[in-house]
């Protein structure tokens, strides 16, 4: 096999005096506006994690992707919109910078322990990565022809980790079958393809979120074919009594833009989606959508992240705005969590293993 062996990243700057890592992305973060936060308690209280040691952090930076593995969830692996790829050993505690070409980190995930994979830009093309033993070396093993196309998505199978789905800014998705030996593409469209996600109950179900639509591509089949979703739910209609107006009939409409999406590993065929006034759910893998009800200035808010909670199927974690809610049954707690006025949620990650651990990270706006 060829490993790449470049530098290691900001080598030069791991152990500078009292700051945050430069070059990093993401604006300027003061005390508890961390660019990853865990919650120790099911998403009620979140705490800055981002230390590499006493006196560095990554404080400032934009997460692009996150995965978590290990026996117990303690290996973490954050990719950065600058400075490449961060790992944790322990849940999070502390982290150190992995000698990783790219930059800007789009997508990562693992197969077990060991085998990691990571798309990013590298001398101006999209390229994807494997690593075997754990992120200390990495092969190419996927590179666009010319520059321009980015590697915006990627999803390892939860059952076949041979079976790897990535999707491009120019609407293209290839997998693979073999662990990255060869590619065959399986759908285009003509939006970039923002996130590719699994049903974890039933992986033989896959969806495409895409850049700006109010639409969903949809795969029943492990990526054989594709259909195109078009998600619409109900207008509430407010009947009024011992009115002589003619009652209007309810109508479907569209969701909107969605700009999140998340499956349950609690339930097969239930998919949720963010959009910019709210939060939908469909329980027949995406066929019919109903509303979500929450607090009216909430469904004002794009959402921009969604977590199902591995066991309860009435309960969620979602981010809108500089907040971060856990939806329960139609009720809604914010959380305690430090966002900083340019900063929001994008992604949150549960520990599987370990109840109640949870993982927010911030991207700049």
């Amino acid at each position: 096999m060829k490993y790449i062996t470049s530098a290691i990243i900001f080598s030069g700057v791991l152990f500078l005096s009292g700051c945050s890592l430069p070059g990093m992305g993401g604006s300027s973060a003061t005390v508890g506006q961390s660019a990853i936060q865990r919650s120790l308690d099911g998403g009620r209280i979140f705490t800055p994690q981002a230390t590499i040691n006493e006196k560095t952090s990554f404080d400032s930076a934009s997460v692009l992707s996150m995965t978590i593995t290990g026996e117990q969830g303690e290996i973490i692996y954050a990719g950065l919109e600058s400075g490449g790829i961060m790992k944790s050993k322990n849940q999070g505690d502390t982290w150190e910078n992995l000698d990783f070409p790219p930059e800007k980190v789009y997508g990562i995930g693992t197969a077990g322990q060991e085998i990691v994979y990571a798309i990013g830009q590298w001398e101006e093309r999209g390229r994807a990565y494997k690593s075997i033993d754990s992120g200390k070396n990495w092969e190419e093993i996927y590179a666009e022809p010319t520059g321009g196309t980015v590697l915006t998505s990627m999803a390892v199978n939860p059952q076949i980790p041979e079976m790897i789905f990535i999707g491009t800014s120019e609407g293209v998705v290839f997998k693979t079958t073999d662990a990255g030996q060869s590619w065959s593409g399986v759908a285009t469209t003509k939006e970039p393809i923002t996130s590719i996600i699994f049903d974890p109950r039933e992986p033989r179900t896959i969806y495409l979120q895409l850049f700006g639509k109010s639409e969903l591509m949809r795969s029943r089949d492990t990526g054989r074919t594709f259909e195109r979703l078009q998600p619409k739910i109900t207008e509430k209609i407010v009947q009024v009594e011992n009115s002589d107006k003619p009652q209007k009939e309810p109508k479907e409409k569209s969701v909107g833009k969605i700009t999140a999406i998340a499956t349950s590993p609690a339930q097969a065929g239930l998919v949720i989606l963010g959009t910019e006034s709210g939060l939908v759910k469909s329980v027949d893998y995406g066929q019919t959508f109903e509303q979500m009800s929450v607090v009216g200035s909430v469904e004002e808010v794009p959402i921009s992240a969604i977590s199902a909670d591995p066991q309860d199927t009435q309960k969620i974690l979602f981010s809108a705005g500089q907040e971060l809610y856990t939806y329960n049954n139609g009720a809604i707690s914010p959380a305690k969590i430090s966002i900083g006025s340019k900063q929001s949620v994008r992604l949150i990650e549960r520990v599987s293993k370990a109840q109640g651990i949870i993982f927010a990270a911030m991207r700049a706006q």
